[in-house]
């Protein structure tokens, strides 16, 4: 899940409406953005870009707070009106399935030692790291630097 190598910034929304049009129509949105907002049942929400560097806002994952459980992971770039992608974000405000649990948002500088799969941006091998250990090679969203390719990078 590339969200877990991004240390997000909390941006509150006013609903899943306004995050659906946000995500939707591509504007008021950076890669790190983590849409917030709280239900009318209290289950406080998020959601964040969860796709590689080149479009990161193709797959989102919705993450319950409270909980920290992913709730979904929707492939937001196939949807093809912003009422359904809504509807998708409603959806995710009172159902109780779990996509994954044990989630760790990077998020308002707290959980970036949270365990996250990265990619080597040197070599291409898959490698288990933090958000902080990588931070100081500032790859794009899931790259990272493994620890047999630091020797390159001054590491």
């Amino acid at each position: 899940m590339y969200f877990e190598t991004t240390m997000h910034v909390t941006v509150p929304v006013a609903d899943a409406a306004e995050c659906a049009r946000r995500i939707h129509n591509k504007t008021e949105l950076r890669d790190f953005d983590a849409f917030t907002w709280t239900a009318t049942n209290g289950r406080r929400l998020a959601v964040v870009a969860d796709n590689h560097c080149d479009n990161t806002w193709l797959e989102v994952a919705v993450i319950d707070l409270d909980r920290n459980v992913q709730l979904e992971s929707i492939t937001a770039g196939w949807i093809k009106t912003e009422t359904e992608l809504t509807r998708y974000f409603a959806d995710c405000e009172t159902q109780d399935y779990t996509f994954r649990e044990g989630i760790q948002l990077p998020l308002d500088g707290n959980n970036d030692e949270a365990p996250a799969t990265f990619t080597c941006g040197c070599c291409g091998e898959g490698f288990d790291s933090t958000y902080k250990a990588q931070r100081k090679y500032d790859q794009d969203n899931g790259y990272g630097i493994c620890p047999r390719c630091t020797k390159y990078y001054g590491g």
